[in-house]
């Protein structure tokens, strides 16, 4: 026979009054063997043990033999002694098991342990969610074993712990959950994915999370949160009871529903309360997305939801809203609705709404009739989606594009030429003169700013040293900023020297030399040794050149030879007899490295009058 239903409705933020299922267990009854003075007969006899479980009925009806088998059993003698620990049914002796014969026995089974109750998680359970388990306990009353004999022994087993679930009738739309918060399970969350939920005209069952109770009793506390409100509540528990949460909307008032399931009955309290005011209509949920068009941004759209009271598309009133930003201009207006109203990136002042606060102020006919105004504020967090790139140039960059002519087109140019930062994902109608007050890209380079140019160009870097120099610039539009870097290298070449000099970059780290207005001479009449000068360029890599030398070279009484280094390794050489004088002159190939990135001029001996002039040395990209 079905118990009386009873329903208990709360305003929706008097909302959840958490559901809870909770279990009973059952109360062992006086044993009238349990004493000191029992009589233990000699022998063995055997136990039989059957287990029975509740139904809707309420009549005990025997558990599955599946079922069955998986219960814990326990056999105690007398007070309390543990003849066999907690075994599940199906590893007993299908015979039976065989104990002493005497008096005080007496059994419990379980259909899980008491911690599998509140903390099982579910197998495979990424989250650990503890929902734990229904727990069913039964104890026997004190039964005897006969020496020789079989006794037969059945267990009545009931609820004896509880649970929560939830329930959200299809009037909540929207973003909706119940979080339990407990110190020892942790955060449960009830929501569109796990709650009893409507199939039909039935309620099929979702997650229910479950919780010991002692004797002591136990509170929860668990918050509800509808849209951006949230409401916190206590719930005491109840042993043996579920209680199920329901959250509706109808006819103006929000309700709540606590359902308690015993596993045999439902039985529900039925209150109606007056709704919140504060919360008699919806308050509209905007949504924004930004908008490209063959990969530009091009402005963005707007959305907001209908804030009427809820009711069938028949009954539902126009609305309008405006939208202000955080300085407090309107840069959106919405009108002549019913539902949802959207407004488009075409927008003819506003296109575009960057990242920020917003206030959406609207208009609209509550369920009372009666027009009104409020406002609801928003975040945009979307950033805009742009590209920047940094591009510079020296002649190594030529060179290393394969672009020989412009890379050997000025000798002795020591700049990084025509720094560039170009920004790409953002439309030219968003940086027209009629918007860029509102948006404003600006490009960064060297601390020099240019404001709304997709494509900016700086001046170039001039009488720089030669090495490795990190550029780096930035753009920033409508709250967003992006770097850009490039590297790039100043070798010193295309280089002439006409003629060397110490200050054309020329070292004499062997010998004696005379540096003249036309020349540099190698020898002086004073060492029987070899006269070296040096140029050192920069390599950040193997540089492939074309050398030009242009020598004269003057045996005297004794005779000499003239060298012309690339990169360590002498690729021109002259050599003048007694008193002989040869020209050394000629272009050759060779490879700067970074281990060798010098050009070299050598006179092999400078005694005796002997000696060589280098009138020009030129280097260039091959």
């Amino acid at each position: 026979m079905m118990k009386t239903i009873k329903q208990i409705h709360l305003p929706l933020f008097a909302l959840l009054y958490a559901g809870v299922m909770v279990l009973a267990s059952c109360a062992n009854e006086q044993d009238p063997f349990a004493s000191s003075g029992q009589k233990t007969e000699d022998g063995m006899g055997t136990l039989e043990i059957s287990l029975e479980g509740p139904a809707a009925t309420r009549a005990t009806t025997p558990v599955s033999a599946e079922e069955a088998g998986t219960y814990l059993i326990t056999i105690f003698k007398g007070a309390g002694e543990v003849i066999k620990e907690a075994t599940p049914l199906n590893e007993f002796p299908s015979s039976g098991i065989t104990l002493n014969a005497g008096y005080g026995y007496s059994l419990m089974a379980e259909s899980c342990s008491e911690s599998d109750a509140e903390m099982a998680e579910e197998a495979g359970d990424e989250n650990h969610i503890k929902w734990g388990k229904k727990r069913f306990v039964g104890k026997s009353q004190s039964f005897a074993i006969i020496a020789g004999e079989r006794t037969s022994v059945s267990v009545t087993c009931k609820v004896a712990n509880g649970g929560i679930s939830a329930y959200f009738d299809p009037t909540v739309t929207g973003t909706y959950n119940i979080t339990i918060t407990d110190e020892k399970k942790g955060t449960i969350v009830f929501d569109a994915s796990n709650s009893d939920h409507k199939n039909g005209n039935k309620i099929e069952k979702g997650k229910t999370a479950y919780f010991n109770i002692p004797e002591e009793g136990r509170t929860i506390h668990y918050s509800v949160t509808i849209g951006n409100v949230t409401k916190e509540f206590d719930q005491e528990l109840e042993v043996a009871k579920i209680k199920r949460l329901t959250v509706s909307y109808n006819s103006g008032t929000f309700s709540l529903d606590i359902k308690v399931d015993d596993e045999e009955l439902y039985m529900e309290d039925d209150v109606t309360v007056k709704p919140d005011d504060s919360i008699k209509d919806y308050v509209p949920e905007v949504t924004t997305q930004n908008v490209y068009v063959d990969g530009e941004l091009v402005g963005t759209t707007l959305s907001a939801t209908d804030p009427s009271y809820y009711r069938d598309d028949a009954g539902a009133t126009e609305w309008s809203a405006v939208v202000k930003n955080a300085s407090g201009e309107t840069v959106r207006t919405l009108s002549s609705g019913k539902g949802t109203l959207t407004s488009g990136a075409n927008d003819a002042n506003w296109p575009y709404l960057p990242m920020g606060n917003y206030v959406l102020e609207y208009t609209f006919e509550n369920f009372k009739g009666i027009v009104e105004t409020k406002q609801t504020t928003f975040n945009i967090t979307e950033q805009p989606d742009f590209q920047v790139t940094l591009n510079a140039f020296t002649t190594y960059s030529y060179a290393a594009a394969g672009n020989l002519t412009e890379a050997n087109k000025t000798a002795n140019t020591f700049k990084i030429m025509t720094p560039t930062v170009t920004v790409t994902g953002i439309s030219d109608k968003l940086l027209a003169d009629k918007y860029k007050d509102k948006y404003s890209l600006t490009t960064t380079f060297r601390n020099v700013n240019k404001t709304n140019l997709k494509v900016a160009t700086y001046s170039d870097i001039t009488d720089q040293a030669t090495g490795t120099y990190n550029l780096s610039a930035t753009a920033a539009f409508a709250g967003r900023t992006i770097s850009a870097n490039k590297t790039v290298y100043i070798t010193g070449i295309p280089y002439e020297a006409n003629p060397p000099t110490t200050g054309n970059g020329w070292s004499n780290p062997k010998g004696t030399v005379k540096w003249n207005s036309d020349y540099a001479r190698l020898g002086n009449a004073a060492e029987a040794s070899e006269e070296r000068i040096s140029k050192s360029f920069y390599a950040p890599g193997n540089v492939n050149v074309s050398a030009y030398v242009k020598a004269e070279v003057n045996g005297a009484t004794a005779g000499t030879t003239f060298k012309f280094y690339v990169g360590g390794v002498a690729l021109l050489e002259k050599e003048a007899g007694f008193w002989g004088v040869e020209n050394a002159e000629g272009t050759v190939d060779g490879t700067l490295t970074t281990s060798n990135s010098t050009v070299d001029c050598t006179n092999s001996y400078g005694l005796a009058s002997t000696h060589s002039k280098v009138y020009k040395v030129t280097v260039q990209y091959r």
